[in-house]
């Protein structure tokens, strides 16, 4: 489908402007993924990359919500959590689903990222829970 929208897609950008100025416009895309997994961890344009798709990833979670509706993607967290708890009891029985695990685990974190902006969770209070239960697990198992 051709993007009508008259804003450029900001994530193509960033990355031609980042292979151009990393030199690595002729790399295929694999060759570039590479790349960056080497040599881009500590590059101040990457992290501008990094910044700019997360933004993009925050708009695609208010379009989703904007048109389907909060009601609807409520239900779908439910449903993708539910495809995850499936691979997993196949998993249990024997299956090799690995690629099917880590679909419904990007789904899964989708649907998460919509459900803490419908009830208004902020990323920083659920990073403090996160951190709270690993520092009580590492407890638990003797590690801190």
């Amino acid at each position: 489908m051709e993007n009508t929208n008259k804003e450029p897609n900001k994530e193509i950008l960033l990355t031609k402007c980042c292979r151009k100025l990393c030199n690595t416009e002729e790399m295929n895309d694999d060759e570039y993924e590479k790349y960056t997994e080497a040599h881009c961890k500590d590059c101040p344009i990457f992290d501008l990359v990094k910044y700019y798709e997360m933004e993009l990833e925050e708009d695609v979670i208010r379009k989703a919500i904007d048109t389907y509706g909060q009601e609807a993607q409520l239900w779908m967290v439910i449903e993708e959590m539910s495809e995850l708890e499936k691979e997993i009891c196949k998993y249990k029985r024997g299956k090799d689903n690995f690629l099917e695990i880590a679909n419904e685990i990007a789904d899964v974190y989708i649907m998460l990222e919509q459900l803490k902006r419908i009830c208004g969770v902020p990323q920083d209070l659920v990073q403090r829970r996160i951190d709270f239960k690993f520092d009580r697990l590492r407890k638990r198992l003797g590690m801190f």
